[in-house]
């Protein structure tokens, strides 16, 4: 039973990015195979290693060769896959930018994930057009499922519309489209396509990974201890599993969060070097297995094993727990604190019941105020995280209703205050008194806790449940 609720976007200009060294969304080549001294087998690909790469920082890049493999099928077949798939990307992406940042209805699946016209619209778009070039092959999509005249079929193509609908509906454009292609169960190609941003990460099994057509790499990092790590939400993992990454996340340098599959993006580019996450859908991963590769990383399940779902009409939706790393040095270090864990890919925390919320970081709030803004954040229906100044201004347009942050410097909020109050919005400390600075040359550059809202309603109740006095 879908139930609706209206969401009044106000419309903001943006500006799309182009690769600044390449033809948008070209094609990617194979690369000639180099005698290298080491060889990390990850899925169906050898990943040939050069040993003058051990000591490359975190913040270089590794120089990794792909060795171009026997596929099982002709390689003319796989350019014609990769045709078509850049036109399922253009496609789905005009559909997207039309509803971006506009005004439009959001339903709650049964399971009360979000779902748009968008995410529908986009999806149906991709489908006419498979169905007009490959009438043979099977489509399962996140909002459709399987569609095939038979039951089973070697070339199916699995298709996320909209992966990270929060970040789309709350005008992030940090979400992006998901195209699988699998032959005989095992993804030959994936795209990670973000619309607005117009960047486009093309994997193709035997081939190096491209963003619009620049061939690209994950960099090295040797130990957790340098890694950055993303995570969608601290808040999808329970349990078990809630213990086990509390783990990892106290050995790394730096935790990210609230990317969705653009996290995996930012690996597959080099940007950061670990993703980690709980209960995903066949949908929302097998894309990203030939451009983690394809890029010189290692995509896998928490025990190691190599993700595979087989696609069928009768195929289990099931839930996967997921870690991708840009070096295996890195992946060592993961296994090695995840241990003694019996998980349950399904384990998630309940679901939130009202409005949308901003802060950066969890783990930025300590003693009282973490305990006043666990009370907040149980409260409302979607945390997200990790946009610093970004959520005050996504709030001033609109698109989300509550942000709540602990320790900002004058420097962080002063500029704030006349955007949002000149949007209609208030935003004060957390007991509620205005915000201000008395600049001198010999200021004491204090800490300040605060809240904005768009809505005098919700600060209220924020302010209530903050109980900060």
């Amino acid at each position: 039973m879908l139930s609706h609720s209206s969401s009044h976007f106000l419309f903001l200009n943006h500006h799309p990015r182009r690769h600044p060294d390449s033809a948008l969304f070209s094609r990617s080549s194979s690369l000639p195979f180099r005698v290298s001294h080491s060889t990390l087998k990850f899925g169906a690909i050898d990943f040939k290693m050069s040993s003058n790469n051990s000591n490359v920082s975190c913040n270089g890049n590794s120089n990794v060769d792909i060795q171009t493999i026997d596929l099982g099928f002709d390689h003319l077949d796989l350019d014609s896959f990769v045709d078509v798939s850049n036109k399922l990307a253009d496609t789905s992406g005009d559909v997207i930018r039309k509803y971006f940042r506009k005004p439009f209805d959001i339903l709650d699946k049964e399971d009360l994930s979000p779902v748009t016209i968008a995410d529908q619209a986009a999806e149906e778009s991709m489908v006419k057009i498979i169905e007009e070039n490959f009438p043979s092959h099977a489509i399962f999509g996140e909002e459709s499922g399987w569609r095939c005249k038979e039951n089973a079929a070697d070339y199916v193509w699995v298709l996320d519309p909209i992966d990270g609908t929060k970040s789309f509906i709350t005008g992030k454009p940090l979400f992006g489209t998901l195209i699988a292609l699998l032959h005989k169960g095992r993804p030959i190609l994936g795209i990670i396509d973000q619309p607005v941003l117009r960047e486009r990460w093309i994997g193709i099994s035997g081939r190096r990974t491209t963003l619009n057509g620049q061939e690209i790499s994950t960099r090295s990092c040797p130990q957790l201890s340098k890694a950055y790590l993303y995570t969608t939400s601290p808040h999808l993992f329970s349990g078990d599993a809630e213990v086990a990454f509390a783990r990892v996340r106290s050995k790394v340098k730096v935790p990210l969060y609230g990317c969705d599959c653009y996290a995996y993006a930012l690996l597959a580019s080099g940007y950061v070097d670990l993703v980690i996450e709980s209960g995903l859908k066949p949908y929302d991963f097998l894309s990203l297995i030939p451009v983690i590769e394809g890029a010189d990383g290692v995509i896998t399940d928490w025990a190691g094993h190599q993700l595979h779902w087989e696609a069928s009409s009768s195929s289990d939706v099931a839930s996967f727990n997921v870690v991708a790393a840009g070096d295996e040095r890195v992946k060592k270090c993961y296994n090695s604190i995840w241990h003694n864990i019996q998980l349950d890919a399904s384990q998630k925390t309940e679901k939130r019941r009202t409005r949308s919320m901003y802060t950066t970081s969890p783990h930025l709030f300590s003693g009282d105020a973490e305990v006043a803004f666990a009370r907040v954040r149980s409260k409302v229906k979607v945390p997200l995280y990790g946009c610093d100044c970004y959520a005050y201004a996504l709030l001033a347009s609109g698109y989300v209703d509550l942000v709540i942050e602990s320790g900002l410097k004058p420097y962080d909020f002063l500029s704030l205050i006349p955007v949002i109050e000149g949007a209609g919005g208030v935003v004060t400390d957390w007991g509620g008194h205005q915000l201000h600075w008395e600049a001198s040359s010999n200021p004491d550059v204090a800490s300040f806790n605060v809240v904005a809202a768009g809505d005098k309603r919700v600060y209220q109740e924020a302010l209530d449940t903050l109980q900060w006095h």
